[in-house]
């Protein structure tokens, strides 16, 4: 995920789901600059990160003032599962 990009932050289980902006990103870590929504989104939470291009599943690690720091666990790149999962139904055919 390139710097500055707005995504889709959602609370695991629960779905609940909110806007942001990524401040920062690795392989390991994104920082999000949280929209005012996420006031309840706390450490240890479990969210998912969904951008244009990527789906990442990980946990809050920090919340300082107006950033949420997320370890990310898991990323899958969509356009890859776009791919496989047209091929997975071209065999299926």
């Amino acid at each position: 995920m390139p710097d500055r990009t707005q995504v889709t932050v959602r609370l695991l289980p629960d779905e609940i789901a909110w806007s942001a902006t990524v401040h920062a990103s690795g392989s390991a870590e994104i920082e999000l600059d949280p929209s005012p929504e996420t006031i309840g989104l706390e450490r240890g939470a479990l969210v998912e990160i969904e951008s244009s291009d990527t789906l990442s599943l990980g946990k809050v690690v920090a919340r300082e003032g107006t950033r949420i720091l997320v370890a990310v666990e898991h990323t899958v790149d969509l356009h890859k599962l776009a791919r496989i999962q047209e091929v997975w139904d071209a065999a299926k055919a």
